[in-house]
């Protein structure tokens, strides 16, 4: 288990009491986190440098804190802050992902130390409504984007030559050296793919295609359709080789509280049950809502909970309690060779297998989803790409999965949206 010391200055009792708080948050979060406040609970006379010292060294994560309070003890090393602020100094050059700055009120001057200038602060009050993503992925060492291997083929360059000069009218040629796939799309003799329309119109292609016929919502509830009608809106291609637009190379997108990533594939696991990327879904029931206008068009998509796999021994009674208070969660894994292994060996692309360390390469990592889940599909550029949406769609997301909302709410919401979201803005 991560263990994380969080220090701090004593500013004020608001202040003190938001971090007893946000220490118990983490807690009920799966990480081992530990402030004076509650280390001074276990001994009645605690010798707070060596309490200091202990935790510096001995803890995976060290968050700061940073308040007017903080800033003014650590530059003048005033009592404790001034303590930990020299070893902080030393040591942050040393250890690159111990230290984890935060913040409860925004980032300013007037709250950062001199020595701690041009580094990266997390915004807590903003990154709430991201569900905290930044702040655990720097706990967990979890990247929060995939990025692609650096490809040794690089794209080809079509040098533009000059016309001979003439004034008369010339017949233009045809296209002859791509065929043409699907509407917008098209492959060349290589066998890439390019595309030419935006990612709305694409959506809306295979949204009519995948659900013919449906105007306005219509629910599908009956898993195994649902994954048949998924695989069709996700064929080959979603991801292009060239594009005439800027961005468009991965035009399919899921939604959820600002947690939104582009897809690359999809693929069949059982009747019910589908693998999106590298995410199982459980497939429970989807809405198609068909607006009429591209932007404004989704999929939505509900999951039943899964049972964990039981490589990350996660207690049923945690599982229950974010069952119960709606909260997300999930268990990341790996399979190599039919094997399960953790998340921490596929990051380490080793292994203890059967009693003997291998390399596991080429292991396949997996995340599976604990406590029921819900999102939209639909394409990068549409309405619902927006900060406007991540922030207002979150309550309906959650009222849906506990039944004090319809999908209905979603389409509402999404047809006062503008056009076109944050793509555009």
């Amino acid at each position: 288990m991560i263990k994380v010391f969080i220090t701090y200055s004593w500013d004020d009792t608001e202040h003190q009491n938001k971090v007893i708080s946000f220490t118990d948050f983490l807690r009920r979060s799966g990480f081992n986190a530990v402030v004076d406040k509650l280390l001074t609970q276990e001994e009645t006379a605690i010798d707070f440098m060596k309490m200091m010292h202990q935790n510096m060294y001995g803890s995976d994560k060290v968050i700061i804190i940073l308040s007017k309070g903080y800033k003014e003890k650590a530059e003048n090393f005033i009592g404790g802050v001034g303590e930990e602020y020299q070893f902080i100094l030393k040591d942050i050059h040393l250890n690159l992902n111990k230290y984890i700055l935060v913040s409860f009120d925004g980032v300013k001057d007037e709250i950062i130390p001199s020595g701690l200038k041009n580094r990266e602060v997390i915004n807590l009050f903003k990154d709430e409504n991201n569900n905290y993503a930044l702040l655990f992925s720097k706990l967990s060492d979890v990247a929060l984007y995939e990025f692609s291997e650096v490809s040794e083929n690089r794209p080809i360059i079509s040098v533009n030559k000059i016309s001979e000069f003439s004034l008369k009218e010339k017949i233009p040629l045809k296209r002859n050296e791509e065929d043409f796939i699907e509407d917008g799309v098209f492959q060349n003799k290589q066998g890439e793919y390019k595309i030419i329309i935006n990612s709305s119109d694409f959506f809306y292609n295979r949204l009519v295609r995948a659900f013919p016929g449906i105007r306005g919502l219509k629910i599908f509830s009956d898993p195994k359709i649902c994954v048949d009608r998924l695989l069709l809106l996700f064929r080959d291609p979603i991801v292009f080789d060239y594009t005439e637009l800027q961005g468009n190379s991965h035009p399919l997108w899921w939604f959820r509280d600002g947690s939104n990533m582009y897809i690359k594939k999809a693929d069949r696991l059982a009747d019910n049950k589908m693998l999106l990327d590298y995410h199982e879904l459980l497939i429970k029931k989807i809405g198609v809502y068909n607006s009429g206008e591209y932007g404004k068009s989704f999929v939505y998509v509900e999951m039943s909970e899964e049972k964990q796999t039981g490589i990350n021994h996660i207690s049923e009674q945690y599982i229950n309690t974010c069952i119960w208070e709606q909260k997300r969660l999930s268990e990341e894994y790996a399979i190599f060779n039919d094997k399960l292994i953790t998340r921490e060996e596929f990051d380490d692309s080793a292994a203890e297998i059967e009693g003997e360390i291998v390399d596991v390469f080429g292991a396949k990592l997996r995340v599976r989803y604990l406590t029921p889940y819900n999102f939209v599909i639909t394409g990068q550029e549409s309405a619902i790409n927006s900060t406007t949406f991540d922030i207002m769609s979150k309550e309906i997301f959650n009222g849906i999965l506990a039944s004090t909302h319809k999908i209905e709410d979603l389409c509402d919401l999404i047809e006062e949206l503008p056009m076109f979201g944050r793509y555009n803005s």
